[in-house]
């Protein structure tokens, strides 16, 4: 069907779906996710013309999903606002292709019509599922249903927009480098990650999909392997996995399998759908891996005690961290040291795994120069070409490790350790070019022997809040590293960028433990 039509057959759709809005809620919700049955579907089989309108009337499932489908799209693009509105049109055009790409009529119509009807199940299930609300009460067990719509599940870009803060967060496992376990991986924006990883074998966990299923994606070398799904009680509801190679003229070859057990671990049911160049097509056995076997776990337990029971989760306040703060526009990343300490040398002559790829291929070839000490540890930076600097620091006798690697914007305006009061601070600062004047810093010290990455501007904007009126800034400022002093003069709300006329402030810093505190403050009013 041309996208157009089907448009056009939808909007008919949503004139009827107001006056059953509420009643459909009241349905969907008590259905959960079953499968569709009744009615449909949303256009006269008397009128169907293309391949997959003849097979969606040809089968009592999927038209029951075609007009679950149809009345769910009228009444979310009535509910939406303009820009989720536009989305969902959008969605739906585009996935239009490959809901058609399910209908082949290429091959003998009567050997593949089971995958083409599953294939379109699977479509059907999937788009549901981007605009549905998550199930109430939450399902218990997986059904085919849910393992199509499993992605729309997990992934936070993916349904409804009101909805994604509910998906939730996988646990990542990857393999620890030398080592018969695995590291766990935080997944949260800018949290520190090791900075040497294995990922030969990795482990996406998601537990709570669609409030009480389990879901585990397994990785190896980046490539997607097995799937497990686990029902709320933990047992193994099904596994499935996504084959892709191929054909001797070159075309893309897919296979996606999927086998369901019941509770006493026996097969139910099995599932295998081929796709040449994303079209729904018959398996190719000269090119199809064996078929799936059954774990040899029942439970997610039995499965998570075999793989992450001795899983380490790396500890940088014992490790250290190192930050990657380079000139390419990607900001700065945190990385936790789980490699070990080396001589100076080492770092003259190459870059450890830094998990970063754009580190790994730099030359490694650097100069070194002393810095000094730093509360008795000795602090060296190596110059390598391309403007890349690594700042190292003696974790143990004639041992380093770096606290930072980094390229400035334009030149370092200061590189050296000072004493503050009776503490040592190691500083870093370069200028960026065309940002009015913004600094890049960083600032060093050691707590309890290990660097520790300490910043000053969360005490000072705590403590201009305190004596500035609202909307009253300093718009940068300048800090004196040997004074611990910052000032600036102060911006009024409806002052220009060139002519502060709030006066200026000084705020005078001190360190304790771990960080920076305020020690005094004071507003000068201009004359």
């Amino acid at each position: 069907m041309k996208p157009e039509i089907f448009l056009y057959r939808l909007a008919l759709v949503v004139m009827l779906a107001t006056s059953l809005t509420m009643a459909f809620r009241s349905s969907a919700r008590a259905a959960g996710m079953q499968e569709a049955g009744g009615a449909g579907p949303s256009f006269p089989c008397e009128k169907a013309t293309t391949s997959v309108e003849k097979l969606i009337c040809s089968d009592r499932n999927l038209s029951a999903l075609d007009l679950e489908y149809s009345r769910l799209y009228g009444q979310r693009l009535q509910e939406s606002d303009k820009p989720e509105a536009e989305e969902i049109r959008s969605r739906a055009k585009s996935s239009l292709q490959t809901r058609d790409n399910c209908a082949n009529d290429r091959v003998d119509a009567a050997s593949l019509k089971a995958s083409e009807l599953e294939c379109l199940a699977s479509w059907y299930y999937g788009r549901i599922a981007e605009l549905s609300e998550m199930p109430s009460p939450a399902p218990a067990e997986w059904s085919p249903r849910f393992v199509a719509a499993v992605e729309i599940y997990i992934r936070r870009n993916s349904g409804l927009w009101r909805m994604r803060d509910q998906k939730p967060v996988p646990e990542v496992y990857v393999r620890d480098p030398g080592a018969d376990r695995f590291l766990k991986m935080s997944v949260e924006y800018g949290a520190a990650q090791p900075a040497n990883l294995d990922r030969s074998v990795s482990f996406y966990v998601y537990r709570n999909v669609a409030g009480s299923l389990t879901y585990v994606g397994e990785y190896r070398n980046l490539q997607a392997g097995p799937r497990y799904f686990f029902n709320k009680d933990g047992r193994l509801a099904a596994v499935g996995r996504r084959f892709g190679t191929r054909l001797p003229n070159g075309d893309p070859y897919v296979e996606s399998e999927t086998v369901f057990y019941d509770a006493a671990g026996r097969e139910t049911l099995r599932t295998l759908l081929a796709y040449e160049k994303g079209k729904i097509t018959e398996p190719v056995k000269a090119l199809s891996p064996p078929r799936l076997e059954k774990p040899s776990f029942n439970t997610f337990a039995a499965f998570f005690d075999a793989r992450f029971k001795t899983a380490n989760n790396p500890d940088p306040n014992q490790l250290g961290l190192c930050y990657l703060d380079l000139a390419d526009g990607y900001g700065s990343f945190a990385r936790i040291l789980n490699i070990p300490a080396q001589p100076l040398d080492f770092y003259k002559n190459s870059i450890p795994p830094m998990n970063y790829s754009g580190l790994e291929r730099s030359p490694a070839s650097g100069v070194a120069q002393d810095l000094g000490t730093l509360d008795g540890k000795r602090v060296y930076s190596v110059n390598y070409p391309g403007d890349l600097h690594a700042l190292l620091v003696e974790r143990q006798a004639g041992r380093f490790l770096p606290v930072m690697y980094f390229s400035p914007f334009t030149k370092i305006d200061r590189l050296e350790i000072v004493k503050s009061g009776d503490r040592q601070v190691l500083g870093y600062s370069s200028r960026i070019s065309g940002s009015g004047g913004q600094i890049d810093e960083w600032y060093f010290i050691l707590d309890r022997g290990i660097p520790k990455s300490v910043k000053y501007r969360p005490a000072v904007e705590a403590e201009l809040k305190k004596i500035l009126p609202e909307h009253w800034d300093t718009r940068g400022g300048n800090f004196e590293l040997r004074t611990l002093t910052f000032s600036s003069p102060v911006w009024k709300e409806e002052d220009a960028r060139c002519c502060p006329t709030g006066g200026s402030v000084k705020v005078e810093l001190g360190i304790k433990d771990s960080g920076f505190i305020v020690k005094s403050s004071r507003v000068e009013k201009s004359n």
